[in-house]
């Protein structure tokens, strides 16, 4: 089953994750692409747009589809949901490829990058 939700409340999108088989992101344009990284989380495999940045972000955790191509996506599709040993690979991939994005390693990375510019200016007043 298809479910087009629209606007939904965190504790029902919580729900929605964890039971769902896959996560479907047909998006063509995106300026990151949260919401498949958040179905990752829960153990939902994603099945993305190969658009925009999703490549760059979800990686090899995803299985890809041409967003133009109806056909292809209902081939990505139809691989996760009949291949379990592919399902499997790509939910332990998934909770990998969260781990590149949590809120402590993009504050360490953001420091680190401060603390790297301040060094260059100090070096520079020099």
């Amino acid at each position: 089953n298809i479910h087009f939700t629209g606007f939904v409340s965190d504790t029902e999108r919580d729900w929605l994750f964890t039971k769902a088989k896959a996560y479907v992101f047909p998006s063509l344009m995106e300026g990151f692409g949260l919401p498949p990284l958040e179905a990752m989380a829960y153990g939902t495999p994603v099945v993305s747009s190969n658009a925009s940045c999703m490549p760059e972000i979800l990686g090899d955790a995803a299985e890809y589809f041409d967003p133009l191509d109806v056909g292809d996506m209902a081939q990505a599709i139809d691989r996760v949901l009949t291949d379990s040993t592919l399902r499997q690979s790509m939910i332990k991939k998934g909770h990998q490829q969260v781990k590149k994005y949590s809120w402590r390693r993009m504050a360490e990375q953001t420091h680190a990058i401060y603390m790297k510019a301040l060094r260059q200016s100090r070096d520079e007043v020099r």
